[in-house]
């Protein structure tokens, strides 16, 4: 990629953010329901240690469905679109068995495309032209070991302090649990008056519940001590259906500056630029990162800048832009070229780049003769 065409900055939790990983090692200590958030390790001076991040691959998946939607909002005024072509713009394929000999046509055609050209994808799977990193923590370990620039984080001899602290933050001292207790409202009669005013033969309803619910605790207690005696597999214990449940779940704190980097191939055109700048503008208005969003989650202020051909551009109107956010002036002018490019766009070109390649040859052919038919209709006739 290059330094020359990127979008650049700090992502600020105001928020947790939480995005589960199943890697059971990174949950703390003896903990059985404590869902662990995104980690990676990193060799550092002291040894290995672990950072949590948001991963990249979701920050395109957000960013391509964003792009999806603008592009579907722009075709699907004139008429609504085949799921085939949904899906495909949403999830990059329609397939899970992509077709091999991507042929240079469908290539040079794929390039000219304005979402195709940048997000690739479809039946022959197209490269993208952008690529975006891991979410990344402004820490002293990451600036040590170049995951992020010394010029994003306050550095003396390689430390990062964070206001007010005592010492360095690290990886694990910015990650904090949370809690989740679910209580059965029956189960524990929370509000008996509610129950008798709603519910047929109330007393007898709770009843049966609450025996259920013991019956099944006893169960799952006679199963573990059998399981700890090795009189049965711990696949024996009796299942848990009961609704009352703790949980647990890691988080990054609120507060935590995150480095984010967006990459640009030099050859993509203004277009380009511009339908990436709408579909991060919309992911940011959204609020929306990672797990848990339900409970508030995944909220964030951006501070970002566009390097074009060398020449930096303030992304958005404010350093702190968030469910607000606003493309600065310059943005915008990116953004007025791949609006101006959208209305070219249409169902059938898009498709073609989903289907299989005899049936997108016939589609590509179709189109092209809509297009020379139409130009004929558009030149006079001579003499």
């Amino acid at each position: 990629m290059t330094i020359h065409n990127r979008i650049e900055g700090i992502f600020t939790l105001t928020t947790p953010l939480h995005c589960a990983s199943t890697d059971a090692s990174l949950a703390s200590a003896g903990a059985t329901t404590e869902t662990p958030t995104m980690q990676r390790r990193i060799m550092t001076r002291e040894g290995v240690t672990r950072i949590p991040i948001f991963p990249g691959n979701g920050l395109r998946g957000g960013l391509r469905r964003k792009a999806a939607k603008i592009v579907l909002d722009q075709i699907a005024a004139k008429d609504k679109v085949e799921i085939a072509l949904y899906q495909g713009l949403n999830c990059a394929s329609i397939t899970g068995q992509p077709e091999s000999g991507l042929s240079v046509e469908e290539v040079l055609r794929a390039r000219d495309n304005l979402y195709m050209g940048l997000f690739g994808g479809g039946a022959r799977m197209l490269r993208s032209r952008y690529r975006v990193n891991d979410l990344i923590p402004v820490l002293a370990d990451t600036i040590a070991v170049g995951s992020v620039p010394q010029s994003f984080g306050d550095v003396s001899d390689s430390t990062y302090t964070p206001q007010n602290s005592k010492g360095a933050a690290n990886g694990w001292s910015i990650i904090e649990t949370a809690t989740v207790l679910r209580v059965d409202d029956v189960m524990r009669v929370m509000r008996p008056h509610e129950l008798e005013k709603y519910v047929a033969n109330a007393a007898n309803a709770v009843r049966e519940i609450q025996l259920g619910v013991m019956d099944e605790r006893a169960q799952r207690k006679v199963d573990k001590l059998a399981i700890k005696d090795k009189l049965i597999g711990k696949e024996d214990i009796q299942k848990k259906s009961t609704i009352e449940n703790i949980m647990s779940y890691q988080a990054i704190m609120a507060g935590t500056p995150m480095y984010f980097l967006l990459d640009f191939q030099d050859d993509c055109s203004d277009k380009h630029i511009g339908m990436m700048l709408l579909a991060l503008r919309d992911l940011v208005r959204e609020q929306a990162l990672g797990g848990w969003v339900r409970a508030g989650l995944g909220r964030y202020t951006t501070n970002l800048t566009l390097t074009r051909d060398g020449e930096a551009f303030p992304v958005f109107t404010s350093n702190a832009a968030a469910g607000d956010a606003t493309l600065s002036a310059a943005s915008q002018t990116f953004a007025d070229v791949a609006t101006e490019a959208m209305s070219l766009l249409s169902a059938d070109d898009m498709m073609a780049f989903f289907l299989p390649r005899e049936v997108a040859q016939d589609a590509v052919e179709k189109v092209a003769g809509k297009g020379n038919k139409a130009a004929k209709q558009k030149t006079p006739e001579a003499g």
